[in-house]
């Protein structure tokens, strides 16, 4: 998954679908990792979803909420943080 944007309260992804269905109508425990994250056994609800299809796969956008957090979880959400927001000043100051 390609993380686009994250918070204390959520984040949104972006991956290739490979037949995978998430649950829109329910909390569920989700595992979600990408090149600089992986969150497992994290509560979450989708609150929004959408597709693109380019004639030879589908590109999948998701958003999620965070449900009740462990002081763990919410540990590991703030490092993720901090770590996007490392590499997008990065790339930020490569691009000038």
């Amino acid at each position: 998954a390609h993380l686009i944007d994250i918070g204390m309260g959520g984040m949104a992804f972006r991956y290739v679908d490979e037949s995978s269905s998430w649950s829109t109508e329910q909390e569920e425990q989700g595992t979600i990792s990408g090149q600089n994250f992986y969150l497992d056994n994290i509560p979450l609800t989708t609150v929004a979803e959408s597709e693109l299809y380019n004639g030879i796969y589908t590109i999948r956008r998701h958003g999620v909420k965070f449900c009740t957090l462990t002081p763990e979880q919410r540990n590991t959400i703030e490092k993720i943080i901090m770590a996007h927001v490392a590499e997008l000043k990065k790339n930020a100051n490569s691009s000038e």
